[in-house]
This record gives C-alpha cells, sequence and structure tokens, in this order.
C-alpha cells in the first residue's frame, strides 16, 4: 500500500526501494516496477517507511536512512508494546520522525479506502478477504507469508 500510494503521489518506481520479508508484498510492489532491494546501503535514503513491528526492522530502516532524513514509523514500536527499541541508532543523525497512527481514524480512512480503489492491483492482492463465516481459517492463514493484512466482511 505504501508503495501505491508514493507512486499515486507521483513518485516514480525505480526511485523506491523495497525491503520486505513477505513475497505476497514484494510481488504487489514489484507488479508496480518496484525493484527489490534485501539489503539497503547504509545512509542511502532520505525516507523511510518502517512498517516491520520488529526490532529488526527498525534497526535496518535506522541504518538505511541519511543523516537529515525522515523516519515514518507506521510501526507497533511506540512504547506502548514493551519492546525495547534502540532509539540511539538515531540520535546524532538529525532525522525528522513522524509516528501516525490510522487504525480508527475516519478522517485518514476515508482517503485511505480512495486509493484502495484506484489501485490497478486487484483488491484482494492487496488484502486477504474473508467471510465472517471463515473466521477461524482466517486466523490460521493470518500469520503466514501469504497474508498481509486481513480484513473479515459481513
Amino acid at each position: 500500500m505504501f508503495v501505491y500510494a508514493l507512486i499515486a503521489r507521483g513518485h516514480a518506481p525505480e526511485a523506491i526501494s523495497l525491503c520486505d520479508p513477505l513475497p505476497r508484498a514484494r510481488n504487489v510492489a514489484n507488479a508496480f516496477g518496484v525493484i527489490e532491494t534485501p539489503s539497503p546501503a547504509a545512509g542511502d535514503y532520505d525516507l523511510v517507511i518502517e512498517a516491520s513491528s520488529s526490532v529488526s526492522g527498525f534497526c535496518q530502516s535506522a541504518n538505511a536512512l541519511r543523516g537529515g532524513g525522515t523516519l515514518i514509523m507506521f510501526s507497533h514500536l511506540d512504547g506502548h508494546s514493551g519492546i525495547e527499541v534502540p532509539w540511539h541508532m538515531l540520535t546524532r543523525k538529525d532525522v525528522r520522525m513522524a509516528l501516525p497512527h490510522l487504525n480508527g481514524d475516519r478522517g485518514l480512512m476515508y482517503p485511505a479506502m480512495t486509493l484502495l480503489e484506484r489501485s490497478p492491483q486487484p483488491l484482494d492482492s492487496l488484502l486477504l478477504l474473508r467471510p465472517l463465516s471463515e473466521i477461524q481459517e482466517a486466523f490460521d492463514l493470518y500469520p503466514t507469508p501469504e497474508a498481509s493484512k486481513l480484513i473479515l466482511m459481513p
């Protein structure tokens, strides 16, 4: 979704690097023309979006970020998770940080859904859609590489 949002705002696919452990996410990004960068070079990026919610993902993001760059954390490493985050990796880089939180904000959900509707990728390639009657099967599948985001429908 982040890849599509960047492209929709006019960024060229070749200017975006992707490092994601989920094959499904990589395949969707590749369909937009984005090239995978399994090991981003240290200090090579002006903008890094961290969405892994893992300390290793945070460390990789902090390492890839250029001094003076911007780190946007769509992650659950916000001090409420009990996970020790190595913030010291950023303290001498003079970076800007944004900690947005979309869950439940109706003002932000409408533009996000509009963006999804305009996507050239089929919605089911971006999200795992399952009827509520299949809730157990959906939760059994969710923590696997085939599942990116799960939405249960009535």
